[in-house]
């Protein structure tokens, strides 16, 4: 295992686009959480403000012509801002509308280039606003004569009640702004959490994260669908629409374990995975299948007794009474559990029932006897474990086995889940020949991936044709 070294180069954009397409939900729900709370918010912070507004001209009482004089009313006009500004204007407002102080806000402005003075109320109620225009109207002059007895105030456009908030809040822009604003947000946690997760999620970080080599990278491959869409098919590479580099990656697998055999001598292999639906059982069938049709005789064996998947991906129908489990226990022969594929020398002993007591009857004498006995008559013997993560099965089945192989699936089991498994198929008995990456993506933008809608197929459901009854075909060895 190197040395981890993380950069842009190690983001694998599908496990990223899959991760954002199983956590839409989540991003969706946190988009609509936060345009609630904004409106709860603004409901809650705002608070209506009502203006009402009266414009007056403002003119000198000498009469001159308006425009030689409009530097003098403008004058006159900013004196007059700063009486609307005075306290006395506004106690004498107060009082007339009996009121103890003033209930309203004034502002003034000059309308620019004339000699028109806009008088401004801003109150809480249209009402409020109205009345405080009308008073500064009726009492104005009481203080004004005092500072400017020379004009004259007109009123250009009464003042009317207000009908709508001069603060009216455009809420559905604060809605839209803070549903994006969240759902970028979530989105942002949801790609960080992607790129920080623990797990194999490129062929080159095999090397770079786990404590074991690459025997081969298995790509991702489409459910094959039969003629009916309600009818399933498994991978195998038996099925004429699989892809060349499915068939190819296989082939990788067979050579490795060829290669064991003619260097170590080795015949029982061991092919497991930490968690469930991993690829195990497809990676076990095919590399079976694989041997068989090179003339090889091969007997493949599903010793997962609490969820066995065998007879599933090869469509076999295996009878509850005389199966593996039931062999094991001592209630049948070995001839009633063991069938054949007339096409090929592949021999299967599957199970079908649910065995508590596994870990007693993969470690029993009658499973060493049944493993020397094969040993004799098979050239290879794969054995498909259960997943290493709740189960000591595998462990005892490494004490029994020559070698093993870890199916590690991309993007799924933890590092260190996994490189604890790596140790203990190293400490046993067994040599571990290396990990297969499973279900690796090479075009991530070739299709929106779906998060689980291979995963229940991938490893074990499927159909497969039936197999002849049970014989030894010759062998028929490639060159």
């Amino acid at each position: 295992m190197e040395e981890k070294r993380w950069s842009l180069a190690s983001i694998n954009l599908h496990t990223m686009l899959r991760d954002v397409w199983k956590n839409l939900w989540m991003i969706v729900l946190v988009a609509a959480s936060a345009v609630m709370l904004t409106r709860v918010a603004s409901e809650t912070i705002y608070k209506p403000e009502y203006t009402s507004s009266v414009t007056m001209s403002v003119t000198s009482k000498s009469g001159s012509n308006a425009v030689a004089d409009l530097n003098t009313t403008r004058q006159m006009a900013s004196a007059f801002q700063g009486v609307l500004e005075s306290d006395l204007l506004h106690e004498t407002v107060a009082a007339a509308m009996g009121e103890t102080s003033l209930p309203a806000q004034l502002e003034s402005s000059i309308i620019e280039g004339t000699n028109l003075l806009t008088i401004s109320a801003t109150a809480d109620n249209a009402r409020t606003a109205f009345l405080t225009v009308k008073a500064v109207m009726e009492n104005y002059n009481t203080v004004s004569d005092q500072v400017l007895s020379g004009a004259v105030f007109t009123v250009v456009r009464e003042p009317q009640i207000a009908r709508a908030p001069s603060n009216a809040m455009s809420l559905r822009s604060r809605l839209i702004l803070a549903g994006a604003l969240g759902a970028l947000a979530m989105l942002a946690v949801v790609i960080l959490m992607s790129c920080l997760r623990d797990t194999v999620k490129r062929e080159e970080e095999v090397k770079e994260k786990l404590d074991t080599h690459l025997i081969a990278s298995v790509p991702h491959e489409k459910r094959p669908d039969g003629k009916n869409k309600k009818e399933k098919h498994s991978f195998l590479i038996t099925h004429t629409v699989i892809s060349f580099a499915f068939e190819e990656s296989i082939r990788q697998i067979r050579t490795r374990l060829e290669y064991a055999a003619k260097q170590d001598g080795a015949k029982v292999f061991l092919i497991s995975s930490f968690g469930e639906n991993e690829g195990k059982s497809t990676i076990s069938a095919n590399s079976a299948l694989s041997l068989a049709e090179k003339g090889y005789h091969v007997l493949l064996i599903d010793a997962d007794f609490r969820k066995p998947a065998q007879y599933k991906v090869l469509n076999r129908d295996v009878d509850e009474a005389n199966c593996l489990g039931e062999y094991l226990r001592g209630t049948c022969s070995v001839d009633k559990i063991i069938q054949t594929n007339a096409e090929v020398n592949l021999y299967e002993m599957f199970g079908k029932n649910y065995y508590s007591d596994s870990v007693e009857l993969l470690g029993s004498a009658r499973m060493k006897k049944l493993l020397e006995v094969s040993r004799q008559k098979m050239d290879f013997i794969i054995i498909d474990s259960p997943p290493m993560s709740a189960l000591s099965d595998t462990e005892v089945l490494a004490e029994l086995v020559d070698a093993t192989v870890l199916v590690v699936r991309e993007d799924t089991s933890a590092v260190p889940d996994l490189n604890e498994s790596i140790m203990i198929l190293n400490e046993s008995k067994s040599r571990l020949l290396g990990c297969v990456y499973n279900d690796k993506h090479t075009s991530p933008l070739s299709r929106l991936p779906i998060y689980g809608k291979y995963a229940d197929y991938y490893g074990y459901r499927g159909y497969y044709g039936n197999y002849g009854k049970y014989g030894k075909s010759s062998r028929k060895r490639e060159g």
